[in-house]
């Protein structure tokens, strides 16, 4: 079985979500739409997915692996699915699932936590 099924399945499942609520906001009147112009700055990426990673993994204890691997998944899907979804209460859950998923696999599990290292001591060729 591939290990990163799951994970497929819920990125799968989370972006038809977000088409969802995209297409239910594309039906209401101009007047109620919102977009990047009228979001606030927060909401608005400012920095690229590295950039926002290595700030996060930088207030993290050094060496603390799973909380490298939970940091990388909440900013992934974040970045990919929208600032919004940090307000959901099963975020959390979520990205404890994913991050335990992604060390099934030891060789993959291992190559994820040295780029987390790499990107946390400021190594660009990772």
């Amino acid at each position: 079985m591939d290990p990163l099924k799951p994970v497929n399945n819920l990125a799968r499942f989370l972006w038809r979500k977000t088409e969802q609520r995209s297409e239910s906001t594309d039906s209401k009147p101009a007047s109620q739409s919102t977009n990047a112009i009228n979001e606030p700055p927060a909401a608005q990426p400012s920095r690229s997915l590295r950039e926002q990673l290595k700030r996060r993994l930088a207030l993290l204890p050094p060496g603390d692996a799973k909380a490298a691997r939970e940091v990388f998944v909440e900013t992934t899907l974040l970045s990919q699915l929208g600032d919004n979804l940090g307000n959901d209460p099963s975020l959390s859950e979520m990205k404890q699932n994913i991050a335990k998923q992604l060390t099934m696999d030891a060789v993959l599990c291992a190559r994820l936590d040295a780029l987390l290292d790499s990107v946390r001591n400021g190594n660009d060729n990772a």
